[in-house]
C-alpha cells in the first residue's frame, strides 16, 4: 500500500485556515444553541367580581388589544360596563356583554391604567393577560375641577391602605412596597 503525504497540510496556511474552520464551527454552534432573553415581564391578574355590585377597575397590563372585547371577555350575559368621560364628565352610556355572541355592545378602548366601571349579574372574575409595562411612564389626572378614573400603570396588589397621597401635589397617589411602609 502506498501511503500519500500532503505536505501543505503541515504549513502555516493550512494551520490558519484549520483554525478558522473550527472557529467559525464552533459559533455557528453556539449562535445556534444560544437563549433569546427578553426584557418583556409578561403575565395575567385576577380581579374578582362580586354579583350585583359596582366595581372601579383599571386595565393593568398592555394585551394586543386594549379593548373591553380583547381584555375583558368571558362575563356574565348582561354584565354592563361604563368609561369615564373626563371631558364631559359623565359616565358614557353602558356596554352590555353577550355572553352568546362573546362581545360587547360597544367595545370600548381601555388603555393601561385607565378605569371604568363594571356590573355583573353573577359572581366571577376578569383576568387580564398581557404585558407589563416599564420605563418611565405617566398617567395623567384631568385636572383642575375635573374627575378622572384611573388606575396604576404597573400592577400592584392592596387597597387604598398601603397607598399614599402626596399633600404637595393633590391627585398624586403613590405606592410603597411593604418594607418602607
Amino acid at each position: 500500500m502506498k501511503s500519500t503525504h500532503l505536505s501543505n497540510a503541515t504549513s502555516p496556511r493550512a494551520g490558519l485556515l484549520s483554525l478558522i474552520c473550527v472557529f467559525i464551527t464552533l459559533f455557528s454552534c453556539a449562535y445556534l444553541n444560544a437563549q433569546v432573553f427578553t426584557a418583556n415581564i409578561v403575565g395575567y391578574v385576577n380581579v374578582p367580581l362580586t354579583a350585583n355590585r359596582y366595581h372601579l377597575v383599571s386595565n393593568p397590563l398592555s394585551a394586543s388589544t386594549n379593548t373591553l372585547n380583547g381584555a375583558v371577555a368571558n362575563q356574565a350575559n348582561g354584565s354592563r360596563a361604563w368609561i369615564w368621560n373626563v371631558t364631559n364628565q359623565v359616565f358614557e352610556g353602558p356596554s352590555v356583554y353577550d355572553a352568546a355572541l362573546n362581545v360587547w355592545s360597544i367595545n370600548y378602548p381601555i388603555p393601561v391604567g385607565k378605569g371604568f366601571m363594571i356590573h355583573t349579574p353573577t359572581s366571577g372574575t376578569i383576568t387580564f393577560v398581557g404585558e407589563v409595562l416599564t420605563g418611565s411612564r405617566t398617567n395623567s389626572v384631568a385636572g383642575t375641577n375635573k374627575l378622572s378614573l384611573l388606575g396604576s400603570i404597573v400592577p400592584q396588589s392592596g387597597g387604598l391602605s398601603c397607598h399614599r397621597s402626596d399633600q404637595n401635589q393633590p391627585g398624586r397617589v403613590e405606592s410603597k412596597p411593604a418594607s418602607l411602609r
